[in-house]
């Protein structure tokens, strides 16, 4: 269903409760496709371009929620409005989900 989306929003961001996110975009430009091929290979992310069109792909690129002890939970109530306001926040501050260093940046901060 994201991947349909795609043709509507160029990222979407899937929160998985404590499972952590699953990042699925649309990426354009020969520069950004490549910036994302270029990557070393990173568990949980995927590449998808076409040869027949080097400048588009589809990245999709999972993050594993953070670990913490059950007593350092106060309440799970708005933690999903706070990881949506989060990650709106990274984007507003120019953080660019299309580039790899930046997408590790706004879910970093997300998750915190």
């Amino acid at each position: 269903m994201a991947v349909r989306l795609l043709s509507i929003f160029n990222t979407l961001f899937v929160k998985s409760g404590s499972k952590g996110v699953l990042v699925v975009q649309r990426v354009s430009g020969v520069e950004a496709v490549s910036s994302w091929k270029r990557l070393r290979p990173v568990k949980g992310t995927v590449v998808v371009g076409s040869s027949s069109t080097p400048s588009e792909a589809v990245v999709l690129r999972y993050y594993e929620g953070l670990k913490i002890g059950e007593e350092e939970i106060g309440t799970v109530t708005g933690a999903g409005d706070s990881l949506a306001g989060a990650l709106l926040a990274g984007m507003i501050n120019k953080l660019d989900p299309a580039v790899p260093q930046d997408l590790d940046r706004i879910i970093d901060l997300a998750q915190k």
